[in-house]
C-alpha cells in the first residue's frame, strides 16, 4: 500500500462526486452536455453548449483528415457533434465509469462505431502512443487534472508535430483582497474538485504549456460568454427541478453553492474563463 497516492484518490473522489452522480439518468437532458455554452447569440443551453463546441474545433483547425483526442469528454454529446459536423476521426477519454458507459451508448446510437472511440483513463497517464493525433482537446476538464501540467506534458507527447491543443478552462486573474474573497475562492476550488496545483493566472498557465514544449501559446478571456449565461440557465426553476430528479435533491443544491461560487468570484474580478490555444513545434 505504500505506492497508493492518496492525494489523487481523494481527488478523483472530488470529481466523482462533483459529476459521476445520476449520469446514468441524464438521458438527453440538455443534450448531455455539461458545459458553460457559448452564450453571445444562443437562447437556448444546447445552443450555447454546442456553439462553445463549434468554436473550440475552429479555433483547432479541425476536419476530416484530423485525428482528435477529446480528454474529459463527458457522456460524449460534443465527439458525435464533431465527428457530424467536421469529419475527424476521435479517441475521447473519460474518468468516470458511468460517463464513460454512456458516451459508448450515445457514439453507439449515432452509428459512430469506429470513427468515435470512448476509454476509460486519466488525462495524466494517456493510453496511447508518442505522435498519435493532430490535435488534443479539452473542453473544461483540465482545471481537474491532477495536475494539469500532468496534463500538458502527456498531451505534448500524444501529438504529432505541428499539433494543435485547444483548452476551454479557468484561470485566477489576482489574488483575494479580503476575507470574503478568499472564502468565494476556496469554496469554489473545493467543491469544484480543483486542485492547489491549478490555480494560478494566465501567464503562469502560458509558461506552464511553453515549459512543456509547446510554442505560440494564446490565452483570451471570454468569461462575459459563458459564466453569465450558465448560471442563470442553472438557477431556472426548470433546470433545478430536473437536477433533483436526476441527481437528488443533496447534489443539486450542493451544485448550485458551486455555480453561484464561481458566479460571484466572475462577478468579483477573480475568475475567467479562457480559451487557450498552442502548439507543438
Amino acid at each position: 500500500m505504500d505506492d497508493v497516492d492518496w492525494v489523487k484518490i481523494d481527488h478523483a473522489y472530488g470529481v466523482k462526486r462533483l459529476y459521476g452522480i445520476g449520469a446514468e439518468k441524464f438521458g438527453e437532458y440538455h443534450g448531455g452536455y455539461l458545459n458553460f455554452g457559448w452564450w453571445e447569440k444562443a437562447d437556448t443551453y444546447i445552443e450555447a453548449a454546442e456553439a462553445l463546441v463549434h468554436k473550440m474545433a475552429e479555433i483547432l483547425g479541425l476536419n476530416d483528415q484530423s485525428r482528435l483526442l477529446d480528454v474529459a469528454c463527458g457522456m460524449g454529446p460534443q465527439d458525435v457533434y464533431l465527428h457530424r459536423h467536421f469529419g475527424a476521426e476521435i479517441d475521447a477519454v473519460e474518468i468516470l465509469w458511468n460517463q464513460a458507459q454512456v458516451a459508448l451508448a450515445r457514439v453507439k446510437q449515432a452509428g459512430m462505431e469506429g470513427k468515435v472511440r470512448i476509454h476509460h483513463g486519466t488525462a495524466t497517464r494517456l493510453p496511447f502512443e508518442r505522435n498519435s493525433f493532430t490535435h488534443v482537446l479539452a473542453i473544461e476538464g483540465s482545471q481537474h487534472f491532477n495536475t494539469r501540467e500532468d496534463f500538458f506534458r502527456e498531451a505534448f507527447r500524444v501529438l504529432k508535430p505541428k499539433g494543435v491543443i485547444a483548452l476551454a478552462d479557468f484561470t485566477i486573474t489576482r489574488p483575494p483582497r479580503s476575507l470574503l474573497e478568499k472564502i468565494v475562492v476556496r469554496a469554489a476550488q473545493h467543491f469544484w474538485a480543483c486542485p492547489n496545483a491549478n490555480v494560478y493566472n494566465a501567464e503562469i498557465f502560458k509558461q506552464k504549456l511553453e515549459k512543456s514544449g509547446f510554442i505560440n501559446v494564446s490565452i483570451s478571456e471570454e468569461g462575459k460568454y459563458t459564466i453569465p449565461g450558465y448560471f442563470r440557465e442553472q438557477i431556472r426553476k426548470e433546470t433545478i427541478k430536473a437536477g433533483i430528479k436526476i441527481r437528488g435533491w443533496i447534489p443539486t443544491r450542493a451544485g448550485f453553492f458551486v455555480n453561484y461560487a464561481v458566479f460571484r468570484a466572475f462577478c468579483r474580478g477573480l475568475l475567467e474563463y479562457c480559451i487557450v490555444r498552442a502548439e507543438k513545434p
